[in-house]
């Protein structure tokens, strides 16, 4: 130990530096390691132990001295512009991916007309999903939001007190104005709960009695919809039961899966809610919507789906426009910086 150092471990430790502490934390540790690798040397020879045996071998590998000798890559400017350079690769193939496959796939959106039919061309034959479409129509308002009681539409029995601050202003029937129940056949009372309130529930109303069925041209039967299996399974079986023992003061049946579709809010202004599906074999067809007071309703839109969904072309726009984004900055660093050699710099300050 040098005569600087011995006068550094004499100065008391609020005297010293941060780098002198950190330079006498590390020779201490330095000086323990070493200790440590002598004891478990003196331990092998003090035993006896065959050199020749696993068991030997064992304790005097690297791994068990801690002697691993290990790799630090090197990051500069051209592992960086390399990488971003094989991302940008990726994400621009994953942009003509997608845009490939959602050209494949046949979507046909057709102006809602509930006083005449409205012609449907099929060129694929296919399972094609129906959806109606409603422009300017907020479901992502915080009020809106907030107007349902989520134990009402599970099944449970509620008490106008426990409701009135989730349906505001759409709490009694006739505030909803809800006059017969489920099957019409019972004049509800209107000064009763509505099952179920809110604003939320109360808009269904808007496209409760909408109606789609196709009649084919070649055969001039009507075909119906499957209505059936279009809301998750958790939500049926879950979210949205029916109230026991008080069926009869519903308005609407709570496990209506066109009422679980309605009742999950879009992020958007403008949205599509899945009616059903079929399938079609090519060739004309007419589309019939009956619907009283369906105003919102805009477009009836008909279209396949494939194994990355429905048609989506903006998606592989924006990933090729971000993989461009990356390529000429990639190409920019790579330019400026052509002359660094390699991603990982192998040499003795990278072996530890």
């Amino acid at each position: 130990m040098s005569i600087e150092a011995e006068l550094v471990n004499t100065i008391p430790t609020e005297l010293l530096t941060e780098d002198q502490i950190k330079e006498n934390n590390e020779k201490k540790e330095n000086k323990e390691i070493k200790e440590e690798i002598k004891l478990d040397n003196l331990d092998l020879e003090n035993k006896n132990i065959n050199k020749n045996s696993n068991y030997y071998k064992l304790l005097n590998s690297p791994f068990s001295q801690q002697k691993i000798k290990t790799y630090r890559p090197t990051i500069n400017n051209t592992t960086t512009g390399s990488l971003m350079f094989i991302f940008s690769l990726t994400i621009i193939g994953l942009g003509i991916i997608l845009i490939f496959f959602s050209s494949m796939i046949d979507e046909q959106s057709i102006i809602y007309d509930k006083e005449k039919p409205m012609t449907l061309e099929i060129k694929n034959k296919n399972v094609y999903m129906f959806y109606y479409e409603i422009e300017n129509y907020y479901q992502n308002h915080k009020k809106y939001l907030k107007g349902v009681n989520e134990n009402q539409l599970k099944g449970f029995n509620m008490q106008k007190n426990e409701l009135i601050n989730d349906c505001r202003n759409a709490l009694t029937n006739k505030e909803m104005n809800i006059t017969k129940s489920i099957d019409s056949k019972k004049i509800l009372n209107p000064n009763d709960v509505s099952i179920p309130c809110g604003i939320y529930a109360k808009s269904y109303q808007n496209v409760k009695s909408l109606n789609i069925d196709l009649t084919s041209q070649k055969t001039n039967k009507t075909l119906k919809l499957n209505e059936k299996n279009i809301t998750w399974e958790s939500d049926r079986e879950i979210k949205f039961n029916n109230t026991l023992n008080n069926l009869e003061k519903q308005w609407v049946d709570m496990t209506n899966e066109h009422f679980i579709v309605w009742m999950k809010p879009s992020g958007y202004s403008t949205f599509r809610k899945l009616f059903g599906y079929i399938e079609l074999d090519n060739g004309l067809y007419y589309i019939n919507c009956k619907c009283d007071n369906c105003s919102l309703i805009k477009n009836i839109i008909v279209t396949n789906l494939n194994f990355l969904g429905g048609k989506n072309i903006e998606l592989g726009i924006v990933y090729i426009i971000l993989g461009s984004l990356l390529l000429l900055f990639s190409g920019i660093i790579l330019f400026k910086h052509n002359n660094n050699n390699g991603n990982v710099v192998l040499s003795n300050d990278n072996l530890i």
